[in-house]
C-alpha cells in the first residue's frame, strides 16, 4: 500500500512541476502579446487621427442624381 502511495505522490509533484511549467510559459506568451499590442497601439498614435471613411456627397441622396433612388420601396 505505501508502495502505492509513494507513487502518488511522486506522480502528483511530476505533474504540479509540469503545471508549474506551463503556467509560467504561458505568463511569458501572455506578456509577449501585451508588448506587442502596446508597440501597436504606439504605431497607431502616430498615425493621423482622421477616419479613413468614404464621405458620399449629399446630391447622391437625390432621386434625381441617384436612379436606384426609389423612395416606395420596401426594406426588408
Amino acid at each position: 500500500m505505501s508502495k502505492i502511495k509513494d507513487q502518488m505522490e511522486r506522480d502528483h509533484e511530476r505533474e504540479m512541476e509540469q503545471y508549474i511549467s506551463f503556467m509560467e510559459w504561458v505568463c511569458d506568451q501572455n506578456l509577449e502579446v501585451s508588448e506587442a499590442v502596446t508597440k501597436e497601439e504606439e504605431e497607431d498614435s502616430l498615425k493621423p487621427s482622421t477616419p479613413r471613411t468614404l464621405i458620399v456627397p449629399a446630391n447622391t441622396l437625390k432621386a434625381a442624381n441617384n436612379i436606384n433612388y426609389n423612395p416606395n420601396r420596401s426594406i426588408r
